[in-house]
């Protein structure tokens, strides 16, 4: 008489997988539903007409959308007996890339602070909950789904620097980084204007021609009518 290996594969829920493919000591592979498996059954395949021994059993090929189970597993034929195996398989996890954004000044010197919007989303913040980077300037989003092209819009400037209004578009590529880079412009001081009048102190009469020295961060001088006027 002789025996048969039945095979199940089977996902960590219990879920029958169909489509994998195994050999049986170096034999051909045996296909789910295909040639030489005796079993319609979608995720399991019986394999007979076996001598009695050990067979090493090896998964070739995983169902689709499924990590392979690289661990080969003993059957003991012993006829007529069935020996039953089960293999199971992981989701494979979906392509994923990252994403770094790099905040600095027009001379190079990264920035802190900064956020941004990924395609309109929560904004992410330099050195906040999803930064993976610690360092100040350096945005590091990981786990994004990829390749993929995204918009990177700067939603704050650091803190004395305008906000850049151009978004960039980046690609990311799968397993790889996409690296976006904003370059943020000093934020001019405050300005305003004054006025100097210069009269007569008896008749009270506007005086033309006068000049002036004016001390503050910068030291200014302005003539009546002159171009600094």
């Amino acid at each position: 008489p002789l025996g048969s290996i039945s095979i199940t594969t089977q996902d960590f829920d219990g879920t029958n997988l169909a489509g994998a493919c195994y050999s049986v000591a170096v034999n051909p592979p045996v296909c789910d539903n295909g040639e030489g498996d005796s079993d319609s059954t979608d995720g399991v395949i019986l394999i007979e007409n076996l001598a009695a021994n050990d067979y090493e059993v090896i998964q070739t090929t995983a169902p689709e959308g499924y990590d392979a189970n690289t661990t080969p597993q003993t059957a003991s034929v012993l006829p007529p007996d069935t020996t039953f195996l089960f293999f199971f398989n992981a989701a494979t996890p979906p392509p994923v890339g990252n994403l770094e954004i790099i905040t600095a000044d027009d001379g190079g010197t990264r920035l802190g602070g900064a956020c941004y919007t990924i395609d309109g989303g929560d904004p992410i913040c330099d050195n906040g909950e999803r930064d993976g980077n610690g360092e100040a300037g350096i945005i590091l989003i990981e786990g994004l789904d990829a390749p993929s092209d995204y918009t990177v819009a700067q939603e704050t400037a650091p803190e004395g620097y305008d906000l850049v209004a151009d978004p960039e578009f980046i690609a990311v590529p799968q397993g790889g980084t996409g690296t976006a880079n904003f370059v943020n412009q000093l934020t001019p001081p405050p300005t305003g204007r004054g006025y100097i009048v210069s009269r007569d102190a008896s008749t009270g009469e506007d005086i033309g021609g006068a000049c002036y020295l004016i001390e503050g961060p910068e030291t200014i001088e302005v003539c009546d009518n002159d171009a600094s006027d």
